[in-house]
């Protein structure tokens, strides 16, 4: 996962467990009980698809490189076995063929390793009746057929398993912006019903803050049509420092920008789009969280 959805995970997680803690004190309210629901079914499928992310390439992986050192040595084997005969016979056109080192062996591509050991395996065959008293029988060249075989199915294995990662990325990705629209929801119901209880409402928003560690992303904005709520492109977000303009930026279709690289400081941030009224607000970024600014835009009188 990148350091953005482990961050925005670890948030879920900090709110899942603070509306667990005032449980009572939400379930007054019957809608809170649905969302809350959504939420917590929403946050596991996040945690399993990111860590089934990780496990299908490194399970592909370990997968093909364990028969791949099994095949080597089988290869290694009959090699090994080939080759004393050939010093015994003094044949060396069979010595230089079927002479193979391990190490070297298993730095090669899958194509030119899979050759390699077809070449010991063809040459061991056509001279298996002399072969037999250096310790080469059926068994042992069964034993290669089939490791070469199984190798052979498991060579894409690798392209198959970033297909595989590339979908469960794009279904994290869905999650989380289900996610986002869920927070949006619960930030004005909780928003509403706890504003007499201030001390827990801080609490909220603190663990719905996204703490920022790997300075991967500076700032996120989401701005909005203030009726409908869906995000607003082509609105022109500009960042003001001591009246000097420092950054200035174009949402994209879901109405979001993010910034990588914004010093510290305190901002005055504008947000203009044609047809809707300007809106100025002042933002705070540090560089221990990720800062977020969401902007809900007024439509102009007609």
């Amino acid at each position: 996962m990148k350091n953005r959805q482990i961050n925005f995970i670890a948030m879920c997680r900090r709110v899942s467990e603070m509306m667990k803690k005032y449980t009572d004190l939400f379930q007054k309210f019957p809608v809170f009980s649905s969302l809350q629901n959504s939420f917590d079914s929403n946050f596991c499928e996040m945690q399993r698809l990111g860590e089934l992310q990780g496990i299908v390439i490194k399970g592909y992986r370990i997968q093909k490189a364990n028969m791949k050192l099994k095949l080597a040595r089988n290869t290694m084997y009959l090699s090994s076995c080939a080759g004393a005969y050939a010093l015994t016979a003094s044949d060396f056109v069979l010595q230089k063929r079927i002479h193979r080192a391990e190490t070297h062996l298993l730095k090669l591509s899958d194509v030119n390793f899979i050759s390699s050991c077809e070449i010991v395996y063809h040459s061991v065959l056509s001279y298996r009746e002399v072969l037999g008293a250096y310790g080469v029988n059926e068994v042992s060249l069964s034993n290669l057929k089939t490791a070469m075989d199984d190798y052979k199915t498991v060579m894409d294995a690798p392209k198959e398993a970033i297909i595989a990662r590339k979908q469960i990325t794009w279904q994290l990705a869905e999650c989380i912006i289900d996610q986002r629209a869920i927070l949006d929801k619960l930030d004005n119901l909780i928003g509403i019903t706890l504003s007499e209880k201030p001390a827990v409402l801080a609490e909220y928003w603190a663990a719905r803050k996204v703490l920022y560690r790997s300075r991967a992303l500076a700032l996120q904005c989401r701005i909005t049509d203030g009726d409908t709520g869906k995000g607003l492109e082509a609105a022109i977000i500009t960042f003001s420092l001591n009246d000097v303009i420092v950054q200035k930026k174009r949402t994209y279709k879901a109405g979001g920008v993010y910034l990588k690289s914004l010093n510290e400081g305190t901002y005055t941030v504008t947000v203009a789009r044609l047809g809707y009224i300007t809106q100025m607000l002042t933002v705070n970024n540090n560089a221990k969280e990720l800062t977020r600014v969401k902007v809900a835009m007024v439509k102009m009188a007609p």
